[in-house]
């Protein structure tokens, strides 16, 4: 007979039960082969349970390396993650499972080959399916069904954890190519085609790992440079506010071990003293650096909620793809754009330089309203899953009201006043029509003098900048590494910064003394193998020796210790 599994080994063991109550209800009215057929089932087995004979499950629970309240735990663990928008791969259930018997039995102990397919069958509540590939295109248009049961789960979650807006964050990667803007409108002659800006065109990749929440406010980033070590010319232009964690990887990209140390030395750096002890909720996607069983077991030994988007769905779901992304990108092609007018067409941009571009975008693009605004668009904060199911129309433009004149104080305003002026003259008089071009030619003279004006103060004012930060700017160029350590935050860049600078210091410090000392009188100075320079006379004045034809030299012979002055030309006497 093959091996049942799953319900139907459930259901034959309850016909087992009823079978031998019912032969030991019957008495000796009913034999084991009546109360057998009864319910369908061998007579043999009905004998053998009868005489205390376990089921196989039962059987070889000793034999397990994990046991029943262990497993019990996976199962809840692996409900949890599906509830969660997270449905586990067998992969990550057979690794959880080594994880607990490495733990438990020590690191000589394996799981067997078949112990996935048998755990699925001593729990039923579980089972194994494959999961859906859906395109793009799919997601958006055919399958509101996924979005609205996002909505709902993350209603239930947020619900049943009572989690609070302020304890909700949204984290995704951004990757840049720091010399690499994005396409912008510019004014050419007319009937050109294809105009081009000069980028500096350098393709280093950086990731930045960013994190919002749901009442407005950014957690510092995580900045992914490429390289093998943290260098002091990466750092010299970060500044104290320029809070953020830094890590480098071979190719600049994210991985699970830097997943992993975002989570903990930046996310829950930043938020467990906000969250005082309360469940927090992480929106995230399902990409690999952050959906290993470590990642999940920190969160749910911190009260982290890790919920997971659908998939293909980030565009409309994902705070920072919806409203931030967007933006930072723009704002950081602005800024790098700014920086090469400012240079007077110096393109180069590296590692250093770039940091000071990326804190400035952010600082122009997270704003408190950008962030609610971008939370408001996905329907997810304040809850609204109609702005994605069925997303209203645009609403009216704002209509501008026009205050009572005042001092003209640019081109717009000058403009405005004179429209106005124009409006208050009425009739076709001679003079009424002199006073109209009067003002026509007050208005375009007052619009060329503030306009040549503008254009000078902003040119003034890059100009000042540009010397300023010439004057200013901290060498980016400076490969003296400071550290090896993987992660490091900006209180660490400044520490080492300063102790590197010290050595520096110390070093130069030295290297000046034994100059010093080099030069000073009594030094002795090997010429030859037996003969050497005791002392040098130093004390005449540059032109007293100029006018000296000779110079004394006192040399030594150390071989046979004996002293003789002899008379050099000044001309080959050196310091």
């Amino acid at each position: 007979m093959p091996r049942l599994k799953g319900k139907k080994w459930e259901e034959r063991e309850k016909l087992i039960e009823k079978a031998m109550t019912h032969y030991r209800e019957s008495g000796n009215s009913a034999s084991l082969r009546i109360s057998a057929e009864t319910f369908g089932i061998s007579w043999s087995t009905l004998r053998d349970r009868l005489n205390g004979a376990q089921n196989r499950r039962e059987a070889h629970r000793a034999q397990q390396l994990l046991n029943e309240d262990e497993e019990g735990c996976i199962v809840r663990w692996c409900q949890r993650m599906d509830d969660w928008g997270f449905p586990l791969r067998l992969s990550l259930v057979k690794e959880l499972a080594a994880y607990l018997v490495s733990k438990r039995k020590g690191p000589g102990y394996k799981l067997g080959q078949h112990w996935l397919s048998r755990f699925l069958d001593r729990n039923p509540e579980l089972s194994s399916r494959f999961s859906g590939r859906l395109d793009r295109q799919r997601a958006v248009t055919n399958n509101q069904e996924l979005l609205r049961d996002f909505y709902k789960k993350l209603k239930e979650v947020t619900a049943k954890y009572d989690v609070l807006p302020k304890d909700t964050y949204n984290m995704d990667e951004k990757g840049f190519m720091m010399g690499m803007c994005a396409k912008v409108k510019v004014i050419c002659r007319a009937g050109r085609k294809n105009p081009h800006l000069t980028h500096s065109g350098n393709r280093t990749w950086v990731t930045v790992i960013e994190a919002v929440s749901g009442t407005g406010v950014a957690l510092p980033p995580m900045i992914i440079n490429q390289g093998t070590a943290h260098y002091k010319g990466w750092y010299a232009g970060v500044e104290h506010q320029d809070i953020a964690t830094f890590a480098y990887s071979p190719k600049g990209w994210t991985d699970s071990k830097l997943g992993m140390d975002w989570l903990v030395e930046n996310f829950d750096k930043y938020t467990s003293e906000v969250a005082q002890d309360r469940w927090r909720l992480l929106i995230l996607d399902g990409h690999a650096s952050h959906t290993t069983w470590e990642f999940f077991d920190y969160c749910l030994n911190n009260k982290i909620i890790p919920f997971c988007l659908p998939p293909h769905s980030t565009h409309l779901l994902q705070p920072l793809d919806v409203g931030l992304f967007g933006p930072l990108q723009k704002h950081y092609s602005n800024v790098l754009d700014e920086a090469m007018e400012q240079s007077g067409g110096d393109t180069g941009i590296n590692k250093g330089t770039f940091l000071n571009y990326l804190f400035e975008a952010r600082r122009r693009t997270y704003t408190s309203h950008n962030i609610l605004a971008a939370w408001a668009k996905t329907g997810i904060m304040p809850y609204n899953p109609r702005r994605v199911l069925q997303p209203t129309p645009l609403s009216a433009s704002t209509v501008l009201v026009v205050s009572g004149p005042t001092t003209p104080k640019n081109t717009r305003m000058a403009r405005s006043t004179a429209s106005q002026a124009l409006a208050l003259i009425r009739g076709g008089s001679k003079s009424a029509e002199k006073l109209r071009t009067l003002v026509k030619q007050l208005d375009k003279g007052l619009q060329i003098s503030l306009t040549e004006k503008e254009i000078g103060d902003h040119v003034h004012a890059q100009f000042r900048k540009s010397v300023a930060k010439k004057a200013s700017q901290a060498s980016t160029k400076d490969r003296k590494q400071l550290s090896k350590a993987r992660v490091i935050t900006t209180e660490d860049v400044e520490r080492l910064k300063k102790a590197r600078d010290a050595a520096d210091s110390k070093k130069a410090a030295q290297a000046l003394a034994r100059e010093v000392e080099k030069r000073s009188l009594g030094k002795r100075v090997t010429i030859s193998e037996n003969i050497s320079v005791h002392s040098i006379d130093t004390s005449l004045d540059v032109e007293e020796v100029e006018d000296s034809e000779w110079s004394k030299v006192i040399v030594e012979d150390t071989s046979s210790r004996r002293s003789c002055r002899k008379r050099v030309p000044s001309k080959r006497v050196q310091d």
